[in-house]
């Protein structure tokens, strides 16, 4: 076998004892190649990192900025390996943020950079861990591809999207190529005989041991019959192949390849793919310890033993008896159960615990102690006398727990007072406490007494009671009595008084006598043990009960009106009930009136203010009073009519309904109205008229016509429609041509608008010659000529008048009429061909302000949108984090001098988007990154821009329906993967409260497709019927930019207007942001020199023509249209010629089409 190894090591490894060539000079630098590993250059960011997470000497390897995927971002070139059979072994350490799928594989491309398949037996792939070093390595053995193509041999970070997105960090790279004898096929006889199966390959392997690779080739007689076999997939297991022996470091499944070469036919390898199950390695059992090694008989002893070494395949233990000896030992699981002493021997066996089929066993000898009788330990003393008498000896005795104690004789003793212990009888010597100690030995434990000290109180000897005095003797009802006596004699044994009633209208709790009525309350007081141990002393005693007195604490119920001439009896109302005085007596204070008894006479109408009197009401000796007013009024007088009620109302306009009652002096005046019939409703005293036609309201007045009687009459009102001005007239004819007649028409905006008819006259003929009579222009020379639209009464108190100006051509004359090669300078301003419809406008930049191009802008087009300056990569610069706004302030300069408007683009894209800004960050970090960008933009341009692309490009491609727009977001934008949907809405958000008077627009491409574009209406609805379901009056989303890259071959102005026509049904006005049509197939780059022919031409001025006659016929809801484009040249899709003027800023027949797109139709009908 020939050999040849080349070595790529990294420090750490081959380079451990000796320095690295000094190629880097500083950390951080930008590196295209790195220990033979070459970077790509179509994006790559690559740098040497002297450390990084703790390791040295690292390459760093980033995707392009603006977030595009790059296959094979480094890799090693195998040219020099063409046609031969090589071994690869690869290892090394890798750092990615995110869980992902590292790759290493080889695989052809040409000189254009298209990939071919992977070349067979050379892939390995294996996911990593997040945010820490993981080892990777891996063998493969594969036949290097011959062709005249380059292949790699390469590293990435998933084998479809190469970098994904994510920066890899790779250290202690190592790289052995190993060149093997390739396998000649026998020499081709004469006849070929096709291999057709290759059978009774081991499709069972075990990790950590090797596995010889075998096969059966079938038919016998085929012609090759060698074996070649590689790893397709090694799964987890870190499998791979050296030669035909396979190595597997992990359990799961690897799938092989074996392959014969020329097998199928002569150049045509045979092949077939196995699965081979690796299983984890069998760990054998060493031993087994810690089983226990004693006993008591009677007593269960649980059996448990660990097993040696721990990962032990097979870990259970069966426990059986050897020898049971004197013990009368059985087991029952992992129970032993014993009857007597001795020793027992057991043995533990484990099922296949020493090999695949040899069980591991060990014997153990227990010795089996006998029963020692329990020492029970006194855990309480009770029963103890709690009492003594000074002078009478007492015995005492004590109650032992548990009865079962072993220990049982209790000694006692004084511990203090004034008693002495003889025996087991205590003496108390005088009154007070004594506290004795029982003490048992041996009680606690063998040589530990059990002691427990106890209170006894001792008296001295009894004195009897006498007598009781000083009890109470009268009592109120209501209030509670407390009852107290005094006991002689003094010195008396007992006295403690318990009191309770032996008759009358009372109750007691505790020492307190409740009398329930009035009358005498018989008590008794009793002492016990008073009179003598064991019998009470009792007296009775007599209290008188007396009702309380009851104050007045108020009057209700007094009449508050009166009538002039009419006595009024006054009433009222004592609180409370059971006041002990409630006669009232009533007298005037003040006001037309006097009173006799009760009645009260009112003399005039006016306030009478009355006092009701209570003798002794709030106390003995003390009147309660309070004063009333009572209004007097004269007699009752009826209403008998009203009138002065509006009779007109208008629709949608609340009516204040009023009325004036007669006569003027009628008792009761307030009206109620209500809707008899008709079109209205009435709330309040506001009639709100829904709709045209004659509204019956009734006018109530209760206690009109009589007490208890209403007054009602019904009036006839009669609603109108509101007068609606006019806002706008669209649609009428931009051009004409000189000769014919035309008819001048037009839209009037709203629909509803109370006056329509449009009355039409020449402000400005201008060198036309034209004249009008009724509708109809007669013009006789090209040139300009202005007209008015007038409707009388179209505005609020005046006629509505607008002036349009119409550009008449020269009559057709035969051949091309409408010449193309003419300068930029030779034709009428496009802007003027739309000034009644919608803006107009082109891109431009900050290299694009001066010059033929700039005059170009100026002269046709009156808004223009910047093409990269406002993107936020170009705001912030290449790596940078503050904003700077010199490039773009120079545009808004420049065209605020030039009269231009400004439309913004954009804010918030996944593209051209700093990687800090969203990339890998957590939601907050994102949250705050996108509101600080729109807020700071948006402020800083406030009043400048008229409009912006708030959010470009949300949503995927080739959408089936567009019902879900959730679903149909694309997933692989930073963006979403931080905020999920949520960061369009919060972008618009943060821009509306930026300036609230820009208009805000969400802008994507191919929204001709109509299921796309359902999924953004959909999103647009849903978030602007949230925003005004807050109380907002507009819209959060203003418009929807359609992009308009369009193709010749493929253009459907029909798709247009579908989409279009949604979007206007969700309530928001429309531009197309992005136009150019193409004739040839999408190829992005600027400065393609392909020659466009008349034909060409004229095909792409029809397709502009077809569009802007149906954008005309919705100007109302349109608010710009933006070319993509000022010339072929500078068009980013240059090779398919798709502006309107050619590279040297020459017209085209496409001018044309979108200048008079109805005559250019007609022109080339």
């Amino acid at each position: 076998m020939k050999k040849l190894t080349l070595l790529l090591m990294l420090a750490g490894v081959f380079f451990s004892s000796c320095s690295l060539p000094s190629i880097f000079d500083t950390d951080d630098d930008a590196v295209s190649e790195w220990h033979g590993l070459k970077v790509r250059s179509n994006g790559v960011s690559a740098a040497y990192m002297e450390t990084y997470e703790g390791k040295d000497d690292v390459l760093k390897v980033a995707p392009p900025q603006s977030g595009g995927y790059t296959w094979a971002p480094v890799y090693y070139d195998l040219s020099a390996y063409k046609g031969k059979l090589i071994t690869v072994d690869v290892s090394f350490e890798v750092y990615i943020k995110y869980y992902t799928k590292i790759v290493w594989q080889a695989q052809a491309e040409d000189e254009k950079h298209k990939a071919y398949p992977v070349i067979a037996g050379s892939l390995n792939e294996l996911y990593t861990t997040t945010k820490q070093w993981f080892p990777v390595q891996g063998s493969n053995t594969f036949i290097v591809d011959a062709s005249e193509d380059t292949p790699l041999f390469y590293l990435e970070a998933s084998p479809q999207y190469g970098l994904n997105n994510q920066t890899i960090h790779i250290t202690n790279f190592s790289l052995a190529i190993t060149v093997n004898n390739t396998p000649e096929p026998d020499p081709i006889p004469d006849s070929f005989v096709a291999v057709e199966e290759i059978a009774d390959v081991v499709t069972i392997a075990t990790a950590g041991t090797p596995l010889a690779l075998t096969g059966i080739v079938s038919p016998e007689n085929a012609t090759n019959k060698v074996i070649i076999w590689s790893v397709k997939t090694a799964g987890k297991t870190m499998a791979a192949i050296t030669g035909n022996t396979l190595s597997a470091l992990e359990a799961g499944t690897v799938t092989i390849t074996a392959t014969v070469k020329n097998g199928t036919a002569v150049g045509v390898n045979y092949t077939k793919e196995f699965n081979i199950v690796v299983n984890t390695a069998f760990i054998a059992v060493t031993g087994i310890s810690g089983v226990p090694s004693t006993a008591t008989a009677g007593t269960p002893l649980n059996l448990t033993g660990t097993v040696e070494p721990p990962n032990a395949t097979n870990k259970t233990i069966v426990w059986s008896i050897s020898e049971a000896g004197t013990t009368g030992a059985t087991i029952s699981g992992n129970t032993l159960n014993t009857t007597a002493a001795g020793i027992v021997e057991v043995q533990a066996a484990i099922v296949t615990g020493l090999t695949a089929s040899t069980n591991y066993t060990q014997s153990f000898s227990i010795t089996i102690n006998p029963v020692v009788p329990p020492f029970i330990a006194v855990t309480s003393i009770s029963g103890v006398p709690t009492t003594a008498t000074a002078g009478t000896p007492l015995n005492l005795t004590g109650t032992v727990s548990p009865p079962n104690a072993t220990n049982k004789t209790i000694g006692w003793s004084v511990v203090s007072g004034l008693g002495s212990i003889n025996d087991n009888n205590l003496s108390a010597t005088g009154a007070g406490t004594v506290t004795v100690r029982a003490s048992i030995d041996n009680g606690s434990a063998i040589g530990e007494a059990y002691t427990k000290d106890f209170q006894i109180t001792a008296s001295l000897p009894f004195v009897a009671v006498t007598g009781i005095s000083g009890v109470p003797t009268t009592a109120t009802v209501g209030t509670p009595l407390n009852l107290t006596g005094t006991v002689s004699p003094p010195n008396a044994t007992n006295k403690t008084i318990a009191w309770s009633v032996v008759s009358g209208p009372g109750s007691i709790k505790g020492n307190n006598l409740s009398a329930t009525g009035a009358g005498t309350v018989t008590v008794r007081a009793s002492i016990d043990n008073g009179f003598a141990i064991g019998e009470a002393y009792t007296k009775d005693f007599q209290i008188t009960a007396s009702l309380p007195f009851v104050a007045v604490t108020s009057i209700s119920g007094v009449p508050s009106t009166a009538t002039v001439g009419t006595p009024l009896n006054l009433t009222g109302t004592v609180s409370p009930p059971n006041a002990t005085n409630k006669t009232i007596a009533w007298s005037v204070v003040s006001g037309p009136g006097s009173i006799k008894g009760n009645n009260l006479s009112a003399t005039g109408a006016g306030t009478v203010t009355v006092r009701a009197s209570i003798d002794n009401g709030s106390a003995i000796g003390e009147a309660y009073t309070k004063d009333f007013q009572i209004t007097a009024s004269p007699p009752f007088v009826a209403v008998t009519s009203i009138s002065g009620v509006p009779t007109t109302a208008t629709v949608g306009t609340p009516l204040n309904l009023t009325g004036t009652v007669s006569p003027p002096n009628a008792t009761n005046k307030t009206i109620a109205w209500s809707v008899v019939s008709g079109p209205g409703s009435i709330k309040g005293n506001n009639l709100s008229a829904t709709g045209a036609g004659t509204v019956t309201v009734r006018a109530s007045i209760d206690n009109g016509s009589a007490i208890g009687e209403a007054y009602t009459k019904d009036f006839q009102i009669t609603a109108s429609l509101p007068f609606v001005a006019v806002t706008g007239i669209s649609g009428v004819p931009s051009t004409a041509t000189a000769g014919t007649p035309l008819n001048l028409t037009g839209t009037v905006s709203p629909p509803n608008a109370t006056n329509k008819t449009i009355v039409w006259s020449i402000s400005d003929a201008g060198t036309t010659g034209t004249t009008i009579i009724d509708n109809t222009l007669s013009i006789a020379r090209a040139g300009t000529v202005q007209v008015s639209a007038t409707i009388s009464n179209g505005d609020v108190n005046k006629d509505y008048t607008q002036s349009y100006s119409i550009i008449v051509n020269e009559p057709n004359t035969g051949g091309i009429s409408y010449t193309s090669g003419l300068s930029w300078t030779e034709v009428p301003p496009l802007k003027d061909a739309y000034t009644n419809d919608f803006l107009i406008g082109n891109i431009t930049g900050s290299n694009r302000l001066s010059g033929d191009e700039f005059n170009l802008l100026k002269k046709h087009y009156n808004v223009a949108t910047p093409e990269n300056d406002f993107k936020p990569e170009n705001l912030y610069g290449w790596g940078g984090r503050t904003l700077n706004f010199d490039n773009a302030d120079r545009i808004e300069r420049a065209l605020s001098a030039a009269g231009i408007k400004l439309h913004g683009h954009t804010l918030v894209w996944h593209r051209q988007t700093p990687q800090w800004m969203n990339d890998g960050v957590t939601a907050v970090v994102a949250k705050a990154n996108l509101e600080a960008h729109v807020t700071q933009v948006v402020t800083h341009f406030k009043g400048k821009v008229i409009s912006w692309d708030v959010v470009n490009e949300a949503f995927n491609d080739g959408l089936s329906n567009g019902n879900d727009w959730r679903a149909a977001l694309r997933k692989d934008v930073p963006w979403y993967q931080a905020l999920n949907e949520g960061y369009i809405e919060l972008a618009f958000r943060a821009a509306r409260a930026a300036d609230p008077d820009a208009m805000l627009y969400y802008n994507d491409y191919s929204l001709d497709n109509f299921a796309k574009a359902s999924a953004v209406a959909n999103m647009v609805e849903e978030i602007n019927n949230k925003y005004k379901g807050e109380g907002h009056t507009r819209n959060l989303i203003d418009g929807v930019g359609m992009q308009g890259h369009y193709q010749t071959t493929w253009f459907n102005v029909n798709s247009v207007k579908t989409s279009l026509e949604l979007f206007i049904s969700k309530g928001v006005k429309v531009s197309i942001s992005e136009l150019d049509i193409r004739t040839a197939d999408y190829k992005e780059g600027t400065s393609a020199d392909t020659t466009m022919s008349a034909s060409a031409q004229i095909s792409q001025g029809k397709m502009y023509a077809q569009l802007f006659q149906m954008l005309k016929a919705h100007a109302a809801n349109i608010e710009r249209v933006t070319m993509w484009g000022i010339d072929d040249k500078n068009s980013w899709l240059s090779a398919g010629n798709p502006c309107l003027f050619t590279r040297d800023l020459k017209v085209k027949q496409a001018f044309y089409g979108v200048l008079d797109p109805e005559g250019f139709l007609d022109y080339y009908k």
